[in-house]
């Protein structure tokens, strides 16, 4: 890693780290515990859900608006909600109806993926269950890409976790998630946009979740000021 990433982050912990003590991320009060696993006392009433490994990653099953349950790679380094690979999306038909979702472009490293934004009305996994999941379909590309794992469903981001508690005890393979009982998965409203060859903020496509009547934008529309201050140039010419 390197530039503005490296510049704020000292360190990484982890899997092997995690494989000698147990760790609890607490996202609602921003802190993070570190505790032996000889003292540890999982929080009373906590039920545990397993937790499995593939190549040291860990992994837990879940299902989507009540469906069977699906392998999910479960990154607490991933900024998104919840993110479904290509194979799985294109399984399921899940970007059939593109007229339903919203366009969005992802910029990865085989270049730009065209891939759709989406929303679930529940995840489940073990007692925990989440309302209105907002979720990253993501196309198909070429060469290398993580999008094209087809063993997982898809991976479970650190959006989805605001203001959760995740406790993760590796060597007992197990993982406490104690999510708020109104828990919102990430959810957002809003717009997807990105810059044209002009340098101008082009709007990608209005989430099928958002208010569409007071939202008077369609997709391609140009941006060119909001609240009352003129937008940045983008990165063309």
């Amino acid at each position: 890693f390197a530039g503005a990433w490296a510049d704020h982050h000292r360190a990484i912990l982890g899997g092997q780290f995690l494989g000698v003590c147990v760790l609890t991320m607490d996202y609602g009060r921003k802190l993070v515990r570190i505790r032996d696993h000889e003292k540890f006392t999982p929080p009373e009433g906590a039920v545990a859900t397993k937790l499995d490994f593939f190549v040291g990653q860990p992994e837990v099953w879940a299902s989507l608006d009540g469906g069977r349950r699906f392998r999910f790679l479960f990154d607490t380094g991933a900024e998104g909600s919840l993110i479904l690979h290509e194979p799985f999306v294109a399984r399921n038909e899940l970007a059939a109806d593109p007229e339903r979702l919203c366009k969005a472009n992802i910029l990865g490293l085989n270049g730009v993926v065209v891939s759709h934004g989406g929303s679930f009305a529940h995840f489940s996994m073990g007692d925990t269950r989440l309302a209105n999941v907002s979720a990253v379909l993501l196309g198909a590309t070429k060469g290398l890409s993580l999008g094209g794992d087809a063993r997982r469903a898809g991976i479970v981001g650190s959006s989805m976790l605001q203001g959760s508690q995740v406790t993760f005890d590796y060597r007992n393979r197990r993982l406490f998630w104690d999510a708020p009982a109104d828990a919102q998965a990430g959810q957002v409203s809003g717009i997807m946009v990105d810059w044209d060859d002009a340098k101008r903020v082009r709007v990608g496509g209005v989430m099928a979740w958002a208010a569409r009547p007071t939202m008077d934008l369609e997709g391609d529309d140009v941006l060119v000021a909001a609240d009352g201050g003129s937008l940045p140039d983008g990165p063309g010419t």
